[in-house]
């Protein structure tokens, strides 16, 4: 009988010890990816290059004579004031949505999205989205473990022209990029 009982009550620690195991497997872990969307006009900074009015009216301009490479001047976003002050960038998806005006001229294709960070000079390329539900591809983890005391980057937008129609072909996209930044 006692026999019985000792393996009662040992199958009834092991039990228990299951469920208290599973319940702090369960609990969130301080590791949890969150994410945050983020307007450019929101974390745009602004640039000494740049008027006010061309910062808050045109976002992206390229229009010269000539075919080739066309790149916007570089703006410089800052992230420190939105992620948490001890979080590190998992990822960041940029993409222009549809209700934003993007204009181009005949034989110009607006082709990457270029973001660089500000502290090493390191980039990466994703393509150009004009779409209210970007895709993996204009996602990135180049800047996995960035810390948000140093998420400052620029983002300039590329393309090319391939006949000179007007005389300054080129193109333009309005305020309105939108950043989904994760971070853990």
């Amino acid at each position: 009988m006692k026999r019985r009982i000792l393996s009662l009550v040992i199958t009834l620690v092991m039990v228990l010890s299951l469920f208290s195991f599973n319940a702090i497997a369960a609990a969130p872990a301080s590791d949890e990816v969150q994410t945050i969307v983020v307007d450019f006009a929101d974390v745009v900074v602004a640039n000494s290059t740049l008027s006010t009015t061309r910062t808050t009216t045109v976002q992206h301009r390229d229009h010269r004579a000539g075919t080739g490479a066309r790149a916007s001047i570089p703006e410089t976003f800052d992230l420190r004031n939105v992620l948490p002050a001890n979080s590190t960038v998992v990822s960041i998806t940029v993409h222009v949505p549809t209700n934003i005006t993007v204009t181009r001229s005949q034989f110009t294709a607006i082709q990457n999205f270029v973001i660089t960070r500000l502290s090493n000079s390191a980039s990466t390329t994703l393509p150009f989205a004009h779409t209210n539900t970007p895709g993996a591809s204009n996602k990135t983890t180049f800047f996995n473990n960035v810390p948000a005391s140093d998420a400052r980057f620029s983002l300039q937008i590329t393309g090319t022209t391939l006949s000179n129609v007007t005389g300054l072909d080129g193109f333009t996209v309005f305020p309105g990029a939108r950043f989904i930044v994760e971070y853990r």
